[in-house]
């Protein structure tokens, strides 16, 4: 008599917790449809949620009644979703507890809220190898399905997120390619070009201008520096050249289909310039331009990302071999006893840093994310250490975790998926 309670209200507890969880998930799920209609009355509110919860849990699934009450919005606005349920026991009535009660609360802003993510992916010629000996997906193919997997969850099949998402894309190499669409931007030197074939690629102003997001200079094409640099994409016409990513930057967008186009349109190729991709991430997020299609950061509505994803160290290689701070031995990357890697460590953190707080006191930082992928080493160890100090402090991040490491593929994917199931639910619920 003493051991079946025991027993059996473990079991009866468990059951419980396990409805809990689901009832959860359903007040979360009600809370933000009904906030994003933005219900006028208190009865119109909780109509909605009733006919929310019929249309997705069936009553004989808890075998208990369900109640829903929707407080006045208050001076903030949220829809708060309160169920009460009962989670009827098996063996716990002979001790005379016929049931658990369950109550969950979720509360979402019907103010309309808003995220930006600038997707910073290397396109190096490493990632064109396999993840390990045991691994043997390419990297390229990994980051592509990751990069899919994080679009998937943060942009809906309609192409309507609940909170509207725009996502834009950034692939670096030696440089980054802005498109040869905007040759004739106002912003862009394209008399620079002269006989000249230009990829679209351009390159990094003086310092400190290229770890800062300023409207001026403008931009400079970034051309083969030595007609017989020993790339053979330099010799291709048709093909990137030195380095030079061939997708272009895709700037921010609402469309399913334009960001899976561009990730699958990402190729393999050339050394690593990571600080050229991130400026350009930021550029993406910043209401500047050359895009300046982006929210202002005043808006404290709206929430921007900036995920970095690197395999490798930078690296720009030696000799004649371009990159858009031009040959390794130049004076732009070779500073006193630097060498050019070490400059462009320097200038990862500082664009790192900028870009964070570049917003004022009241309005919405930038949050930087990094992800390291491949198989750990000492050199890899030191890309790791790298990003952790890119990366925005934990508090800042979904999930409070700002950097990540993925040693395989599948690890990759789930570190994206992570991230962006984390955007969603930090910007959609306030409690």
């Amino acid at each position: 008599m003493v051991i079946i309670p025991i027993i059996g209200g473990a079991v009866d507890y468990a059951v419980a917790l396990s409805w809990r969880q689901r009832l959860v998930n359903v007040a979360d799920a009600a809370a933000l449809a009904v906030a994003v209609e933005r219900p006028e009355k208190q009865g119109e509110a909780t109509r909605r949620v009733h006919d929310y919860l019929a249309a997705h849990i069936e009553s004989w699934q808890f075998r208990q009644t369900i109640t829903v009450s929707v407080p006045p919005s208050g001076d903030d606005d949220s829809v708060v979703v309160i169920l009460q349920a009962r989670s009827k026991n098996t063996f716990l009535p002979i001790i005379g507890l016929p049931y658990f009660p369950i109550t969950v609360r979720a509360v979402a802003s019907s103010n309309q809220r808003f995220a930006e993510i600038a997707l910073v992916l290397d396109n190096t010629g490493s990632m064109g190898r396999r993840v390990s000996d045991t691994d043997t997906t390419r990297k390229i193919d990994a980051l592509r399905a990751a990069a899919r997997d994080l679009t998937n969850i943060l942009i809906q099949p309609t192409g309507r997120s609940i909170p509207p998402v725009r996502v834009g894309l950034v692939p670096f190499a030696n440089a980054v390619n802005i498109g040869e669409h905007n040759e004739s931007a106002l912003w862009f030197a394209s008399e620079k070009i002269g006989n000249n074939q230009w990829n679209g690629c351009v390159l990094a102003r003086d310092n400190p201008d290229d770890v800062r997001d300023t409207r001026t200079p403008a931009w400079l094409p970034y051309l083969p520096i030595h007609p017989h640099n020993h790339f053979a994409e330099c010799r291709k016409p048709s093909g990137s050249y030195c380095g030079c990513p061939r997708q272009h930057i895709l700037p921010l967008t609402g469309s399913k289909a334009d960001v899976i186009d561009a990730i699958n349109g990402m190729r393999a190729n050339g050394h690593t310039v990571i600080p050229q991709g991130i400026i350009w991430g930021w550029r993406l997020l910043s209401p500047n331009q050359p895009f300046n299609t982006a929210n202002s950061y005043a808006d404290a509505r709206n929430f921007k990302y900036l995920i970095v994803m690197t395999d490798g160290e930078n690296y720009v290689g030696r000799g004649r071999v371009a990159s858009a701070y031009g040959v390794p031995d130049s004076s732009r990357l070779v500073v006193g006893s630097n060498t050019a890697e070490t400059t462009l460590n320097q200038k990862t953190l500082a664009i790192c840093r900028n870009a964070r707080a570049v917003a004022n006191r009241g309005e919405n930082r930038i949050t930087v994310i990094t992800i390291t992928f491949g198989p750990e080493t000492t050199r890899r160890k030191i890309l790791r250490d790298l990003m952790t100090d890119c990366a925005s402090p934990p508090e800042h991040c979904p999930l409070a975790q700002c950097t990540y490491h993925a040693p395989t593929s599948s690890e990759l994917q789930t570190a994206f998926a992570e991230i962006a199931h984390g955007i969603i639910n930090s910007v959609r619920l306030t409690h």
